[in-house]
């Protein structure tokens, strides 16, 4: 290990350091908040490449670490599973209209529930949706 140091970004500590891995260098930091731990690595793919090219880029990367504002907070609610019974009338097309996953949900909750990629809905049937 070289070039190590204690860091402090947006208030909370942290310790950045250039680790030699397997004939490469790699730049690892580590931020410590609240009761959560946040770890970067960066490293080259190719042995050859010099760290440095890009090592400034990724300490930036690295110092812009902070916590989120009220704004930013309220947008930032996890997706979480939820129980559903199926009534007349529901579909996967229908469900996935109101669903918050972002990439072709449709198929998506297919796949959550046992149905893909064809399969349709019971009613009465106890499904999982997103939310």
């Amino acid at each position: 290990m070289y070039q190590s140091k204690n860091l402090s970004l947006g208030g909370h500590q942290a310790f950045s350091a250039l680790l030699e891995e397997s004939s490469r260098i790699a730049r690892v930091a580590i931020v410590f908040k609240d009761k959560s731990i946040f770890t970067f690595y960066g490293t080259t793919e190719q042995n050859g490449l010099d760290i440095n090219r890009f090592d400034s880029q990724f300490l930036a990367i690295i110092e812009s670490f902070r916590g989120l504002n009220s704004s930013e907070s309220k947008l930032a609610k996890p997706l979480r599973l939820k129980s559903y019974r199926v009534k007349k009338g529901d579909s996967y097309r229908l469900l996935a209209e109101k669903s918050p996953i972002p990439f072709d949900p449709e198929q998506r909750l297919r796949l959550l529930n046992g149905d893909y990629p064809t399969g349709s809905l019971q009613v009465g049937a106890l499904i999982k949706l997103v939310e």
